[in-house]
C-alpha cells in the first residue's frame, strides 16, 4: 500500500506536467522483473505497478526488460523468445488498451495539491543520509518525514516535514471519500490550472516564491478555490525575510491546527465545487475513472494494493455495466 501511494504520487505529477505542455505521459521504462542484486517482486508486483501507472494518468509505456538477459529475473519472455504465462496478461493489457482507445482518454482532476519547488530544494539541503539521496528514498517509497533533518528552523519548525504533513491530511481525505486529485510542480503550476483545476492545495510552510504566489491568485481570480496554510508566508522561497508582506486577497488561509478539518474542507468542498466522488467502501482499495473527451466514462480501474482478495462497493455514478476487459466478465451495476 505505501507503494502504490507514491506511484499515486510520482505518476499524477507527471500526468499533470505533460497535459499542461499537450504531451502524452509515457513511462520510458516501466520493469517487467527485478535485477538479482534487488529486492525480489512477484510477476503479480511488476504486472500491478503497470496498471497503477497506467490508473494515474500514463498513456504509454515502453516495457524494460520484456526479454530475459543475463543479471535478470522475470521477465515475460525467456532467452529464446518463447513466451511465459507471464506475458499472456501482458498481452491482455495492450490488448484491452488499444480496444478501448486508451491514449485518448483523459482522468480528471479537479483538486491539485501542490509541491513548490522552494520545498524540493530544501528537502535536498536538508535531506539527512549523505551519499543515500533522496532519490533512493523516493523509489523505496518514502517521503520527506524519513529523509529530513527534524531539527527546528525558521521559527521552530522543519519545513519539508510539516508541509509534508499538510498536503497528507488533504490526501487522505480526498481519498477516503473518492475525490479524484493529483500532485503538481510548482514550477509548471500555471501550465497545469488550463486543464480543468477546481480546487488548488499549496502548503506555505518555510518560504513561497513571489511568482508561485502570484499564480496562486491568478487561479482564485480565474474562478479557483485556494487554499493555503498554515499561515501567510513571511520569507521568500530562498527562506530570506520579505521586505513586503505577500497579498493573500483571494486566498484561503487554513491553519490546520485539527487534522478533521482536512475531511470538513473537503466535505464542503464536494457540495460547493460539485466535485465528482467515486466512492470504495475500503480505504485500501483505489479507483480512478478516464473519460473520452465528451466526458462519457470508458475505462475503471479499481486497485487492491493488499495481498488479500476483498470484495468491495464502488461507486460509479453513470455508468450502467462493467465489463473487465482482463478476464472477460461481465458486471450490473445497480443504481
Amino acid at each position: 500500500p505505501g507503494d502504490h501511494l507514491m506511484v499515486m504520487r510520482r505518476t499524477t505529477e507527471l500526468a499533470t506536467t505533460c497535459a499542461g505542455q499537450k504531451t502524452p505521459a509515457y513511462g520510458a521504462e516501466v520493469g517487467a522483473g527485478f535485477p538479482p542484486f534487488f529486492a525480489p517482486l512477484t510477476e503479480a508486483d511488476s504486472l500491478y505497478t503497470l496498471m497503477a501507472g497506467l490508473a494515474y494518468g500514463l498513456r504509454g509505456f515502453n516495457l524494460y526488460m520484456a526479454v530475459e538477459r543475463d543479471r535478470w529475473v522475470g521477465a515475460p519472455i525467456d532467452p529464446k523468445g518463447r513466451l511465459r504465462p507471464l506475458a499472456k496478461k501482458y498481452q491482455a493489457l495492450t490488448k484491452a488498451l488499444a480496444e478501448t482507445r486508451f491514449h485518448e482518454l483523459v482522468r480528471r482532476a479537479p483538486v491539485r495539491l501542490v509541491i513548490p519547488r522552494s520545498l524540493r530544494r530544501l528537502a535536498r539541503a536538508t535531506h539527512a543520509f549523505g551519499s543515500a539521496t533522496p532519490a533512493l528514498f523516493h523509489v523505496l517509497g518514502h517521503g520527506l518525514r524519513e529523509s529530513c533533518l527534524e531539527e527546528g528552523y525558521c521559527e521552530g519548525e522543519a519545513p519539508p516535514i510539516v508541509a509534508e504533513g499538510y498536503l497528507r491530511a488533504f490526501e487522505r481525505s480526498l481519498s477516503a471519500r473518492g475525490v479524484p486529485f493529483a500532485y503538481v510542480g510548482g514550477e509548471v503550476l500555471d501550465e497545469t490550472l488550463r486543464e480543468g483545476a477546481a480546487w488548488v492545495i499549496c502548503p506555505t510552510v518555510g518560504g513561497l516564491k513571489r511568482e508561485l504566489f502570484a499564480s496562486l491568485r491568478n487561479a482564485a481570480r480565474d474562478g479557483a478555490k485556494v487554499t493555503i496554510g498554515p499561515s501567510v508566508p513571511d520569507r521568500e522561497g530562498n527562506l530570506r525575510a520579505m521586505t513586503s508582506a505577500h497579498d493573500a486577497r483571494g486566498l484561503e488561509i487554513e491553519p490546520l491546527d485539527d487534522l478533521a478539518r482536512a475531511d470538513a474542507l473537503v466535505a464542503k468542498r464536494i457540495e460547493e465545487l460539485a466535485l465528482p466522488t467515486y466512492p470504495v467502501d475500503r480505504l485500501d482499495v483505489y479507483v480512478t475513472v478516464h473519460e473520452d473527451r465528451a466526458g462519457t466514462p470508458r475505462v475503471v480501474f479499481v486497485m487492491n494494493p493488499t495481498d488479500d482478495d476483498v470484495t468491495v462497493r464502488v461507486g460509479l455514478p453513470g455508468a450502467h455495466s462493467l465489463v473487465d476487459l482482463l478476464e472477460d466478465g461481465h458486471a450490473a451495476l445497480s443504481k
